[in-house]
């Protein structure tokens, strides 16, 4: 007695809006081909074939078509209302045997380039709670965050949402200004967000604010001498390396290997994406204590993975 067997993808197959998919199929043994089949999404037929003669229904025709010998099926474009499961079943020729199969279909809309909104303009240092909020659309959203190189955990003055959605400074200092990164991704696409800053501004309880006029009046009357300039050019520097950060993401490549959460550990192959920040290599330290600022020379486009 003979036997053949339908060999289907066993895992869910993740596509985009838009977007092609196929649904390889192959019969063991290969002396066995589909002479006739039917492909179903739910009750719903998509295809059915008799040797060479395909017929499509109207919702599919023109966007699906099947490969006769072995019945794999092939969608050229993609809809939102594709995700689901779809069956197919097969007679054999020459031996006439009855085969089938099932194959889950799970289509996302891309994610957007996220945006990153703070709810206080202009906070000072120790006294404002800050809450970085980052938006994107697109399906099954995720989120990622970093300042510079370094993701952003979980600490006692730093607190993210469940959905990682938001971000929470308390008790904002001077050194949390960034630059902040969103990143998000699903199953099939990654995005990452322009460079954000904090204006932070200084507290006006125990700290000395140089205004225009008494640092001039400090340099007139030397005072401060050689000590006055050399702070006034530190100042000048950090405040041009900040606004170079802030004003766009450097224009630097390198390659990185993104890791998702472990939810969306079938995320592979992903491409590459024009810029961002590189996430972090494993450090010893596992407390992100402050959200200390990176520097410039560690700023790289991110590559994420994407599924084949």
């Amino acid at each position: 007695c003979s036997a053949a067997s339908l060999i289907t993808p066993q895992n869910i197959l993740n596509g985009t809006v838009g977007g092609e998919i196929t649904f390889n199929l192959s019969i063991d043994p290969v002396n066995q081909t589909a002479h006739t089949g039917t492909w179903k999404y739910g009750p719903k037929i998509v295809v059915t074939w008799t040797n060479s003669n395909p017929v499509y229904t109207s919702d599919y025709k023109g966007r699906v078509e099947v490969t006769l010998a072995t019945g794999t099926l092939k969608f050229n474009k993609l809809f939102a209302t594709d995700s689901g499961e779809y069956t197919v079943a097969i007679t054999t020729a020459p031996s006439g045997l009855n085969i089938g199969g099932r194959v889950e279909l799970k289509v996302y809309d891309p994610v957007s380039l996220p945006t990153i909104q703070s709810n206080v303009p202009n906070p000072v240092e120790f006294s404002d709670t800050v809450t970085l909020t980052c938006t994107a659309s697109g399906s099954d959203v995720s989120y990622r965050w970093f300042n510079g190189s370094s993701e952003v955990s979980d600490t006692p003055r730093i607190h993210l949402s469940a959905d990682n959605r938001t971000l929470m400074i308390s008790g904002i200092l001077r050194s949390d200004h960034g630059p902040f990164y969103c990143y998000v991704f699903n199953h099939v696409s990654n995005n990452i967000s322009k460079p954000f800053c904090l204006d932070v501004k200084s507290s006006s309880l125990g700290t000395v604010t140089l205004t225009t006029e008494n640092l001039a009046g400090a340099i007139i009357g030397t005072f401060l001498g050689g000590v006055l300039v050399s702070v006034i050019a530190f100042l000048i520097a950090n405040s041009i390396r900040r606004g170079q950060l802030c004003g766009k993401v450097p224009d630097i490549k390198a390659d990185i290997n993104e890791n998702p959460p472990s939810t969306y550990e079938n995320v592979h192959n992903m491409k590459t994406m024009d810029k961002g920040p590189s996430p972090p290599s494993p450090s010893t330290d596992h407390h992100y204590m402050g959200l200390q600022p990176g520097k410039q020379s560690i700023y790289h486009s991110l590559q994420g993975k994407m599924p084949a």
